[in-house]
């Protein structure tokens, strides 16, 4: 039905560290060395991809049952943002529905032939995470943080659940790890880097820090507005790592 080389997961537990934004220029990143890319947006009931990318269209459903992904600057994209009609509207549905349909929004979508599926993760370890990970075969995961106390506890949990059930984390980004002023470039760190500690206790690679910029929550993805800013220019630098590391990943399992 379709062929996916590898499929990146990135993950927090935690919401509003700016995982979604992320995954977006990440995916952009990696579609302008001129890879083929889709965008997965898994978080069912709390969906955004549809609302960053500043897309309003409808889903379209060909001959043979299969969705069609919407189009953005060469990226595939599917979300729950694209089926229903007001992006205000509460989805309320039990556990197994709404696991079920995630399971059938990536089966069912034609994605065709990818180098990299990219999967913006739900928050939270439980049934949904549980659901895709079990389901779909992950090439590798990116855990993102940011630096206050509660969004590294979620980090802990991420890389746990992870580890217990042996998907390869390829690396760390913390996001939102200072204060960059747009008028005069100063860079201030708001709250301690405590990230470290997760580096140093589980061994994981430190893929990039994040600013707390307004280039980045800008309506449109800095990889699309600013492609030759130095943020830019990071989230290329990340997909050179994150292509070594999977190169790597893929010799070991020889």
């Amino acid at each position: 039905m379709f062929n996916i080389k590898y499929i990146i997961a990135l993950s927090s537990v935690k919401g509003g560290v700016g995982k979604s934004t992320l995954t977006t220029n990440l995916a952009l990143a990696m579609n302008i060395k001129g890879y083929k890319v889709g965008l997965l947006d898994a978080d069912i009931s709390g969906s955004s991809q549809a609302k960053i990318l500043g897309i309003k269209k409808n889903i379209f459903i060909n001959n043979n049952l299969l969705i069609q992904p919407i189009p953005y600057y060469g990226l595939k994209v599917m979300s729950m943002g694209f089926i229903v009609k007001k992006q205000t509207k509460a989805i309320i549905w039990r556990g197994p529905i709404i696991s079920k349909f995630l399971l059938n929004l990536f089966n069912n979508t034609n994605w065709g032939t990818l180098d990299y599926l990219f999967i913006d993760m739900p928050p939270g370890t439980a049934d949904l995470s549980l659901t895709l990970l079990n389901n779909i075969k992950l090439s590798g995961v990116i855990i993102i943080t940011t630096p206050q106390e509660i969004s590294l506890l979620g980090a802990f949990k991420a890389i746990n659940m992870f580890k217990k059930i042996k998907i390869p984390i390829i690396g760390l980004i913390e996001n939102m790890s200072s204060y960059t002023c747009t008028f005069c470039g100063y860079s201030k760190s708001i709250f301690y880097n405590k990230y470290i500690k997760i580096l140093k206790k589980y061994k994981i690679k430190k893929l990039g820090c994040f600013p707390l910029h307004k280039y980045i929550c800008d309506k449109s993805p800095i990889l699309i507005s600013k492609p030759n800013s130095k943020i830019s220019k990071l989230f290329k630098y990340i997909t050179t790592i994150l292509e070594r590391t999977i190169a790597q990943l893929v010799r070991a399992l020889r």
